[in-house]
């Protein structure tokens, strides 16, 4: 019989999504071994064409609402995946998603996952806190207009905030320097709740 791991193979090869095949060939082995999973970011191209074809499958059309889900998840595959079920769950079989079901299909993660994400923030002392704003916003959590925005005093508070929270798996570094979170639906939370003032 043909085991989980070549199914997906199977299936995500032929529908040409060899990148993300392979990662989750690699994710099902070191679930066997009972290893930590760390699939990274896949280019949410990919995990929209995914969310497509599934939809697809069920006699659903994802339209347009596909590439807006899979760009909230920000290449993050399980939160991808969890907005895509929101957004099917939205989505009738007589109407294509539109970007009003994209937004209802978030809003709904966001609420499901209330009490996770308002954990997680409780967790943060103050400085990580006021860090977490600053990349929710997008801003360089060293730069002037993070410290405006969020009070940090000084650069060397700011600096050893973010160290805390990439060393605990919160927070990690993307190419070209900048930073953000790791769970994407937490940085839309975090930007929903404490929104930035317009310049003056």
């Amino acid at each position: 019989m043909e085991d989980v791991a070549a199914r997906i193979d199977r299936a995500y090869a032929a529908a040409g999504h060899r990148q993300l095949a392979r990662l989750l060939r690699a994710a099902s082995d070191r679930v066997t071994l009972k290893l930590p999973v760390r699939l990274g970011r896949i280019d949410p191209s990919i995990l929209a064409e995914h969310i497509q074809c599934k939809f697809a499958a069920t006699g659903k059309d994802a339209g347009p609402a596909a590439t807006l889900c899979a760009g909230a998840g920000a290449g993050q595959p399980q939160r991808t995946i969890l907005l895509g079920w929101h957004l099917w769950e939205r989505t009738t079989a007589s109407t294509p998603a539109n970007a009003d079901t994209a937004h209802l299909a978030i809003d709904d993660a966001l609420e499901h996952w209330q009490p996770e994400l308002g954990a997680t923030w409780r967790a943060l002392p103050t400085n990580e806190r006021r860090v977490a704003v600053a990349l929710a916003h997008g801003l360089a959590p060293l730069g002037k207009d993070a410290h405006r925005l969020t009070g940090l005093a000084r650069s060397s508070s700011a600096q050893h905030a973010l160290r805390s929270l990439i060393e605990h798996g919160r927070a990690e570094e993307l190419p070209g320097g900048h930073y953000t979170f790791i769970d994407p639906l937490f940085t839309i939370w975090l930007a929903q709740r404490h929104q930035r003032q317009p310049d003056p």
